[in-house]
């Protein structure tokens, strides 16, 4: 395999040790003596033998050779991943594990992940998350590790007997989780204990490429752009740390690129000298090409400076400037996947063109959530609200029994509740049924607006029976991310519906429920980082119709880990803080919110509500 053939090589750092690095955001530890578990003589089998022997391997990071290249740990099939791991290796002196990933170009533009390699190939760094299953979790604070100390090497052993009677600390299911793993992760105690999930027989079987990993130092390294892929299994190994000459067997991190440079240079030949140390193969040099003083010159005044290039490139005609531009990069400049922006657009080609070109300039954050504010609220969102569903009547009507948890509820799925829908739920709990159903038939409904009304909030829990009737309609009202981008792409590839809405109406009920409805938008936008904590950490099912994969598989009764960051995935982008801000209302909820558009400033808000509000 090579570039001709389409494949892109990087080197990634997958995951480190626990006890140099600790636990991940998701509070999964992987100690090393569970990422050592290697095969009998692994460190003198050949490359094409590891990769073989990995693949049916136990646990440990030799499995990694089980693992493809996925995006956002969408890989409940194997069909969808877009690459493979060509190598895998334990870094001593780093205390982590490297792998080498193939990238099939191709598979990768066909599946909708072209935007890796673009990043790839635009000398981006992208995050990586792993996955693997695991037969059960231990708690770090009871987890009873003197009982089962002796079975390690057994796990199955250790499951047999925890069904037999439940051994402390030992969750073979969420549903088991002790308090410490539902309520406290990476919480730490005064004594300097950290709540953590002990991984102790990992079987990886996913490499992902992620906007935010959960383990920050998993991280692409490098691009080894060469002609062919990196490992030759059937050539002598370099003297710098290869299996060959290292008794450890290991291939420290700084050597990877030259160690496994596709150029023949960089190989040595199977030759030992009296020392018995390869002896490397002489290197080919060609000498550089030389020019006189006249020659150089010339070249310097055909070569312009970065400034007079951005120059050029803003006073051109704005036709010549538009065509030039990829409409992928203005779509990454502005931080949208699935969004369509008009190449011709004179606001994106200028700020796109900014970015990229204007020496020493850094684009504001402030100023592309603007953009991207204005692009998107003012032009998809209006679209979007005239398509999604409303929510059933006879699951409004249960809504309005529980009506301040049920709007929490809500908001632990990201959905945001229409006017309409909340003015039928207020009148039904206050028993006005008769008025609801008029007021609906006749298409009429409050204007929302009115200043917020201290007297009602939503609540700070979770209704069960609640989260189970709005699960269905997750994909086509939820604000997270995965579930967001696909409604973009369904608004902007068909004609817009003509406006069918309910009429505006005025009245002292009228105001009253939009004061109600700002107070409950404003109480939403609060809320909402805490709530959603709560309903993926107590009811890690809501994840399934989002990411299209079971969390939960087989693995001896066991579970699936994976290392994304849950919450920046769900909530973490610019379009779903958006959404919940501006989402059927006439304004923003919240001008702290859509100065700081991310999970960071739905947190801080929260924070800074409890002491006094923030509007």
């Amino acid at each position: 395999m090579s570039r001709a053939d389409g494949w892109l090589y990087t080197m990634v750092s997958a995951l480190g040790a626990g006890e140099f690095w600790g636990s991940n955001s998701n509070a999964d530890y992987f100690g090393m003596e569970p990422l050592l578990h290697t095969p009998p003589g692994w460190d003198m089998l050949p490359a094409d033998k590891q990769k073989i022997m990995g693949a049916r391997w136990e646990w440990g990071y030799p499995t990694f050779y089980n693992a493809h290249a996925f995006q956002h740990h969408v890989n409940k099939d194997p069909a969808r991943a877009f690459g493979t791991v060509e190598y895998v290796l334990w870094d001593p002196r780093m205390k982590r594990v490297l792998l080498i990933v193939g990238i099939n170009r191709a598979k990768a533009k066909e599946l909708g992940a072209i935007g890796v390699v673009d990043r790839i190939e635009n000398g981006e760094y992208p995050d990586v998350s792993m996955g693997c299953k695991v037969p059960f979790d231990v708690c770090s604070i009871c987890g009873d590790m003197d009982l089962i100390s002796p079975y390690l090497s057994t796990p199955k052993r250790i499951l047999q007997m925890h069904r037999q009677r439940p051994i402390r600390g030992i969750s073979a299911t969420t549903a088991e989780y002790c308090q410490h793993l539902k309520f406290e992760l990476n919480k730490i105690y005064p004594d300097g204990r950290r709540v953590m999930m002990l991984n102790l027989h990992p079987r990886f079987f996913d490499i992902s490429f992620v906007f935010i990993g959960a383990d920050k130092t998993s991280k692409m390294l490098a691009k080894l752009a060469h002609g062919k892929c990196p490992i030759k299994t059937d050539s002598p190994i370099c003297k710098q740390g290869c299996t060959s000459c290292n008794p450890q067997g290991a291939v420290p991190s700084s050597h990877i690129y030259n160690v496994w440079s596709r150029d023949k240079a960089a190989y040595v030949s199977p030759a030992r000298g009296t020392t018995g140390e390869p002896v490397p193969i002489p290197e080919q040099t060609t000498p550089e090409p030389t020019m006189d003083a006249s020659e150089a010159r010339k070249l310097k005044k055909k070569i312009k400076t970065a400034e007079e290039l951005f120059e050029d490139t803003l006073n051109a005609p704005l036709e010549k400037t538009a065509a030039a531009v990829d409409e992928g990069k203005i779509k990454e400049a502005f931080g949208i996947e699935d969004f369509d922006i008009d190449p011709a657009d004179e606001d994106a080609v200028s700020s796109y063109y900014r970015k990229k070109y204007a020496p020493g300039r850094l684009i504001k954050k402030s100023e592309i959530a603007k953009r991207v504010s204005s692009h998107f609220g003012g032009r998809a969102l209006p679209l979007m609200e005239r398509r999604e569903r409303d929510i059933p009547s006879d699951v409004q009507d249960k809504m309005s029994e529980d009506l301040p948890g049920a709007l929490s509820t809500a908001g632990s799925l990201g959905m945001v509740v229409k006017p309409k829908e909340f003015q039928r739920m207020m009148l039904i709990s206050c028993g006005k049924k008769d008025v609801a159903d008029d007021l609906e038939a006749k298409r009429l409904v409050f204007r929302p607006g009115a200043a917020a009304d201290p007297s009602f909030s939503i609540a700070d829990s979770i209704v069960p029976r609640i989260l189970k009737s709005l699960l269905p309609m997750m994909g086509e009202r939820s604000a997270f991310g995965p579930t967001l981008h696909k409604r973009i792409v369904i608004t902007i590839s068909r004609k817009a519906p003509p406006p069918m809405g309910p009429r505006g109406c005025d009245g002292p009920l009228m105001d009253k429920l939009s004061s109600a409805y700002t107070s409950y938008r404003r109480g939403l936008i609060y809320k909402t980082a805490g709530l959603v904590k709560q309903a993926v950490d107590s009811y890690p099912e809501i994840l399934q119709p989002i990411f299209g994969g079971d969390l939960i598989r087989s693995f001896g009764g066991g579970l699936v880990k994976e290392g994304g960051d849950v919450m920046e995935s769900l909530i973490g982008g610019i379009l779903p803080v958006i959404y919940l801000n501006q989402a059927y209302t006439d304004g923003m909820v919240s001008r702290y919110v859509s100065e700081n558009p991310d999970l960071d400033g739905l947190t801080r808000v929260g924070e800074l509500a409890a002491f006094g509000g923030v509007a």
